[in-house]
């Protein structure tokens, strides 16, 4: 069973948790695997790879793009400078795609 998203590509994300919490970025791709959603978003969870020294070059290391969980990441309004949940209205029977922006504020930003 695959698992819907309402983020998508080239939206403006912050992490909730983690090691990278706090950071925000683009997400430059959504990948599916199994029923779980995993997101790549740039200059977020970048991991060190090992190169094997070789005859021709010495080992070294390289930094790599890891995917990152689903649960892990929120939008994030550039804007309002603010984390908000995502929601689908329906409005003059087109389905539009808005935010909340917080609680505390009391009112609805349409994206």
């Amino acid at each position: 069973m695959r698992k819907k998203t309402k983020l998508k590509v080239s939206d403006f994300v912050t992490i909730i948790s983690g090691r990278d919490k706090k950071k925000s970025g683009k997400i430059l791709n959504i990948v599916q695997k199994k029923s779980r959603v995993y997101f790549m978003i740039e200059g977020i969870n970048l991991v060190k790879k090992a190169i094997k020294k070789t005859p021709q070059s010495s080992g070294s290391f390289s930094s790599k793009k890891a995917l990152i969980d689903s649960s892990k990441v929120m939008f994030f309004s550039e804007k309002d400078n603010n984390a908000s949940k995502i929601y689908f209205d329906s409005i003059n029977s087109e389905k539009k795609r808005q935010f909340k922006v917080s609680k505390r504020r009391g009112f609805l930003k349409k994206n």
